[in-house]
């Protein structure tokens, strides 16, 4: 491809550098040369030539933009072919072709609904010019966007609308529309036959397909095989693609890479290579071209996102990606997921939107926020409305309590800025978990949740940071209050018992300090104290502990440490 081409004239210029540019893009996206014909395309473009053979290199500009995807590329392809479109010189073919060409780049963008609308317009003029048969490849291209949409209905009809063509027509396109079959079966969670046919047209297009096409497909068949713990294949097909794509056109495919290697690491239990192998991929993504690949394989993100947020690696792009991707929380527990609205209720009441308190413009609504604290004490999910009406409206009539009632769910789901927070349904109100987190409720969830039960208590302890509603003293928050509390105090007992077991004895301190921090009144937090403290010889501090728990039961309730305290005490004082 380095054979010197010499132009006798500008256009011949153009046709020589697009040509150059289109060949560079298919075969050889490293090519030293491929920049460079990239600047000399947009200049000559800007030249009154035939249109035809500018909409031609401008295809080829949204080609090329497909490789790094370049958006400033793309608006400078746009902008040179409107008023070229309108051209009466412009031949039919050359327009459909155009118009697929800047459909196939909306949807590396992940613009779907604006790549259909060009699909339209390119099989419209080819159905008019009876075309259709000429750009059939371009209809598989909108078959990969409803997929990828989610509109699998649509990519089936587009599938058995494809398979009436005739496939001996070239070896490109029967292994294409056997992808999109294959993919749309893995959405469809059918893995065996996905990644069958997967592998199969692979194998066709890694021989006869241009160079992003066959990364592209090599990369989805290692995510396919990875889904299904094919581990090995697939590390070696990123190897493969590793290899091939640095130092190209095409190195924003790196931070993918790194993405589903992680994702084989974690399948592996390499824990250590996983979180690296994240810490790259999340690095790359700050380039918007990586993290356009890298939104490829949503299955990859849901799994290593929340590993990235435990482990703060690049917190705040796994928060870029969960908004860019609409990822759902894996669970309700995870405190620093971006979640639109945060309710604090667990030592203090406060309230983030978009994790911002609020701002009134007079003072705050009280109303509005004691049903809010109502429904978080009720349990947040299928509350009765006649528990709410109970407790917030004791002294209302029926109809005007009901009228009181809808007008508060109206003014709190503005304060929330959103009309799906709170869903009201079967005369029940519900706070909507894919938007709303609640200390509370996530305090109670990690408690439920299965694994090691030393590391499970103390993830749950982590969030108690004081009495439910501490400050609310109406007789509807009570209940949850005593119950988180006992709740606390199990768990607590629990795990300070399996330090000591263990022989954790500074564990078990900074566990027992911990607990008396959120509730100070806990008497079996400060014996725990003593024990450890005991154990550890440090004999002055059993002395300061049982202190320190006299003077504030003293102050706060009027009574001395129970026997069960003073006891051991004194049996500590005595050895």
């Amino acid at each position: 491809m380095d054979v010197q081409v010499r132009a006798r004239n500008p256009e011949e210029e153009l046709w020589v550098q697009s040509t150059l540019m289109q060949a560079a893009v298919y075969r050889a996206p490293g090519h030293h040369r491929l920049r460079n014909a990239v600047s000399q395309v947009i200049k000559l473009l800007a030249q009154p030539f035939d249109a035809n053979l500018r909409v031609g290199a401008v295809s080829m500009l949204h080609e090329y933009s497909n490789l790094p995807v370049d958006r400033a590329i793309v608006q400078v392809a746009k902008v040179i072919a409107r008023p070229l479109l309108e051209s009466p010189q412009l031949t039919p073919y050359r327009a459909a072709f155009y118009w697929a060409c800047e459909g196939y780049t909306s949807y590396v963008f992940g613009q779907y609904g604006e790549a259909l609308l060009c699909f339209d317009k390119c099989e419209a003029i080819a159905a008019t010019a009876g075309l259709e048969e000429a750009i059939k490849i371009f209809v598989v291209m909108r078959g990969y966007c409803e997929r990828r949409a989610g509109l699998l209905d649509a990519a089936d009809a587009t599938v058995q609308r494809l398979e009436r063509y005739r496939v001996s027509d070239g070896p490109f396109f029967a292994p294409m529309l056997n992808w999109l079959k294959a993919m749309i079966a893995f959405d469809r969670g059918k893995f065996d036959f996905a990644i069958q046919e997967g592998l199969a047209a692979q194998r066709v297009l890694d021989a006869c397909g241009d160079a992003s096409t066959r990364i592209a497909v090599k990369m989805i068949t290692a995510y396919m095989l990875t889904a299904v713990e094919r581990n090995a294949e697939a590390a070696e097909l990123l190897g493969e693609c590793k290899s091939y794509v640095t130092g190209t056109a095409i190195d924003n495919w790196l931070g993918a890479i790194d993405l589903l290697m992680a994702w084989v690491a974690h399948r592996c239990a390499d824990s250590a290579g996983r979180n690296e192998l994240i810490r790259e991929a999340l690095s790359r993504a700050h380039d918007g071209g990586s993290r356009a690949r890298i939104r490829w394989f949503p299955k990859a993100l849901e799994v290593l996102i929340p590993v990235a947020l435990e482990q703060n690696i690049e917190p705040q792009m796994a928060r870029v990606l969960i908004r860019e991707c609409g990822l759902i929380p894996p669970s309700t527990d995870i405190e620093n997921w971006p979640w639109p609205i945060k309710v604090y209720a667990l030592g203090r009441f406060e309230l983030l939107i978009e994790g911002e308190s609020p701002t009134y413009s007079r003072k705050a609504p009280k109303k509005v926020l004691a049903l809010l604290k109502a429904i978080v004490a009720f349990g947040a999910q299928e509350v009765p409305e006649q528990k709410l009406l109970d407790a917030l409206w004791p002294d209302d009539d029926g109809d005007a309590a009901r009228r009181s009632l809808s007008a508060t769910v109206h003014r709190l789901r503005k304060l929330l800025s959103s009309d799906n927070a709170v869903r009201q349904a079967g005369g029940n109100l519900t706070l909507d978990e894919r938007s709303c987190w609640v200390d509370a409720a996530a305090f109670e969830t990690r408690l439920h949740r299965r694994g090691d039960a030393a590391e499970v208590r103390e993830a749950a302890i982590l969030l108690y940071r004081g009495a439910f509603l501490a400050q609310e003293d109406a007789p509807w928050a009570m209940p949850m209050r005593e119950r988180l509390r006992a709740k606390f105090i199990h768990a607590v007992g629990k795990l300070g018992a399996s330090f000591e077991g263990s022989g954790r004895y500074e564990s078990a301190i900074d566990l027992y300090a911990r607990g008396i921090e959120a509730d100070n009144l806990v008497e079996p937090f400060y014996q725990g104290l003593m024990r450890c403290f005991d154990k550890l010889n440090r004999r002055t501090e059993p002395a300061s502990t049982y202190r320190r728990l006299r003077e504030t039961l003293s102050i706060t309730l009027g009574v001395p440490p129970a026997p069960t305290t003073q006891r051991p005490f004194e049996s500590l004082r005595l050895n």
